[in-house]
């Protein structure tokens, strides 16, 4: 998750929800070794080029947006009690899958990372769409639910995924690696975005996209939501803005959360 939380991965409204306030560590059990696999830089794609303002937004942001976020995900075994919320009926995301996975129009032998990839529920979908001669990166900040993924692989029978280990403010993803990035609950668990997505736009390759899922935040919305998920679709708007993104198209296709696509800007003359 991103962002499994990470990056991907907050749980739905509807559910009683654990605050996200700081887990104490559990000390009586080993933290798993961080899972990391390096990912080859494609030479044969021009690193993008870059959009002014962006690296003034980097520089301005020295504090995490929104401390803690992730902490609720990081405890040992944590993956596995997650995987009951994020992969469930009910939850938007999970019963709308399919249609999410077919809008995304991936074809065989694309690169796509699924960042913020959390228990996994995006990423064996787009290793069947992109097929064996393709590429999925899994992408998370925790390393539990890496190894989650890996179970998962495993038991399927895939070898196209790559695991990458992320950090607060990197993808980890090499420059020119990817067709696609996708991003499904998991932006506002983003503790330094314009960081992040620096390494995103640089990730994608000439032509590539991002696909952006996120809850729809408003003033109406519950408690709850509103303090766990800390800015509407506007604010994310213009924070991708100033890291050279522009939106392309919003799908229609959900109810609780708003469904994005975006492409890196052309250089301003």
């Amino acid at each position: 998750m991103w962002i499994a939380g990470v990056l991907a991965c907050a749980p739905v409204v509807a559910e009683p929800v654990v605050p996200s306030v700081a887990v104490p560590e559990d000390r009586s059990a080993p933290t798993p070794a961080p899972v990391v696999e390096a990912v080859p830089e494609d030479r044969s794609a021009p690193t993008p080029v870059p959009v002014a303002g962006d690296s003034e937004a980097v520089a301005r942001e020295t504090r995490s947006v929104k401390p803690g976020i992730n902490e609720p995900y990081a405890k040992v075994g944590a993956a596995k009690r997650w995987a009951k919320r994020f992969e469930r009926d009910g939850r938007e995301v999970h019963d709308r899958r399919v249609e999410i996975v077919r809008a995304l129009g991936l074809t065989r032998g694309m690169a796509i990372a699924d960042v913020g990839a959390g228990t996994g529920l995006f990423t064996l979908a787009f290793a069947e769409a992109v097929g064996p001669e393709g590429t999925v990166y899994a992408v998370d900040v925790m390393p539990g639910f890496l190894q989650h993924i890996r179970g998962k692989l495993e038991k399927a029978g895939l070898t196209q995924v790559r695991l990458v280990q992320a950090t607060d403010r990197s993808s980890e993803l090499a420059p020119g690696s990817v067709d696609a990035i996708f991003m499904s609950d998991a932006y506002h668990h983003l503790e330094y975005p314009q960081h992040t997505l620096a390494t995103l736009r640089a990730a994608l390759r000439p032509g590539g996209t991002l696909w952006l899922i996120d809850f729809i935040r408003e003033d109406s919305s519950d408690e709850w939501l509103r303090r766990h998920v800390r800015a509407g679709k506007a604010v994310v708007l213009a924070e991708l803005a100033a890291a050279g993104f522009v939106l392309a198209l919003e799908l229609p296709l959900l109810r609780e959360n708003y469904f994005l696509k975006l492409k890196v800007a052309e250089k301003a003359n």
